[in-house]
């Protein structure tokens, strides 16, 4: 893969985020891998239904570049996998528009901080090697909304769903925000209290020379951790 393919595959990946995952101001943990009982039903094409759906043309480009056989290649019916890099935008659109109508997977709109602080550490990569700032002012939105859902000022909460806010203490979630403030950091210097706080809350749950991962109580106090965000 050249730079441009990797590019388009970047950006690609950001307008699935996007258009499929985003929630308001964070991002949804997951769909579930059914539709209506059938595992990959929203995804999949009949061999048929794609001769119809297309023009001989369109439909000669399509099995140019995707593995498309009457038989199917995944239990007699068609998963979409390519077999070269030809460009195939405007097919490729068309099929997403039709799959965008059928019936949708379930959601599990479960907001998980570690995750979402993931995908602010990947927007900032983003911003930075696409050199689109606009990404980076979404990181910040993100770090932003997460600490206010989630951080109590000395602790990090785990996960928000249906208004139940999880308040367990795990190692994951607080290791992906120091990561993420920790960049923004780098590039304004405003963040430097918010990142030693994290990097304090991270530290407690260090014991000796092992770590963590999962809930942890301490006998000491964290109220040396608070701190309040001033935008």
């Amino acid at each position: 893969m050249d730079k441009k393919e990797y590019k388009a595959m970047a950006e690609n990946i950001l307008r699935c985020l996007e258009e499929c995952f985003k929630d308001n101001e964070l991002y949804i943990s997951a769909y579930d891998a059914d539709t209506e009982h059938i595992e990959g039903a929203t995804y999949i094409w009949r061999y048929d239904e794609l001769k119809e759906l297309l023009s001989a043309e369109e439909f000669h480009q399509l099995s140019e570049s995707y593995f498309i056989l009457p038989e199917g290649n995944f239990e007699a019916v068609i998963h979409l996998v390519r077999k070269n890099d030809n460009p195939l935008r405007d097919i490729e659109e068309k099929l997403l528009a039709i799959r965008n109508q059928r019936i949708q997977p379930d959601k599990d709109n479960k907001t998980l901080c570690g995750i979402n602080a993931l995908v602010a550490i990947a927007l900032l990569q983003a911003a930075r090697f696409l050199g689109k700032p606009e990404l980076e002012a979404r990181a910040v939105q993100i770090i932003k909304s997460l600490l206010e859902r989630f951080w109590d000022g000395k602790t990090l909460a785990h996960s928000l769903a249906n208004g139940i806010t999880q308040k367990q203490n795990f190692l994951f979630d607080g290791a992906c925000m120091l990561i993420g403030i920790t960049m923004l950091y780098e590039n304004d210097e405003s963040w430097y209290i918010p990142m030693r706080a994290m990097s304090e809350y991270v530290k407690s749950f260090q014991e000796g020379e092992k770590w963590d991962e999962y809930p942890v109580l301490k006998k000491h106090s964290r109220a040396n951790l608070r701190f309040h965000f001033v935008q």
